[in-house]
């Protein structure tokens, strides 16, 4: 259990790293060219995104671990 909390742990970290990364680059790149309230819109969205699929994959996690247990009660 404790491994499993571990990896969702460093996934997190990654896919947190791998939005600030992405937000860096769609400020640095979009700040000129539009509105601050669309490039808002877009950091919004990202992060929200993230949210989403962080929460996709601790779903798919339990629901691999919830899945394993069941098969070692079977067989």
């Amino acid at each position: 259990m404790y491994l499993m909390y571990y990896v969702q742990q460093c996934l997190d970290f990654f896919l947190d790293m791998r939005v600030a990364v992405l937000a860096v680059i769609l400020v640095a790149t979009v700040v000129d060219q539009f509105d601050p309230g669309d490039v808002d819109v877009a950091l919004v969205m990202a992060m929200t995104f993230n949210g989403v699929l962080m929460q996709l994959i601790k779903d798919w996690m339990n629901m691999e671990a919830s899945i394993r247990a069941v098969c070692r009660v079977k067989c």
